[in-house]
């Protein structure tokens, strides 16, 4: 794991009808909010190159113990 990053507003905009609400990130900035950005999330970089697909198991390691 690299770095907490915050969340832009694309986690907004409803997928299925393209219509932008206030919601997760109103939440969010009650108990997320750091230097007027809201974080909810991290940057990792994968050790391996491979495939992600639904259903697969994800172990999630921080310098080298895991979390």
């Amino acid at each position: 794991m690299v770095k907490p990053c915050s969340r832009c507003t694309i986690t907004t905009v409803d997928q299925s009808q393209g219509i932008r609400g206030k919601e997760p990130l109103a939440t969010l900035a009650n108990y997320r909010l750091r230097n007027g950005k809201i974080f909810f999330g991290q940057n990792v970089i994968q050790e391996q190159l491979g495939t992600l697909r639904v259903g697969n198991k994800v172990e999630i390691e921080s310098f080298g113990e895991r979390i």
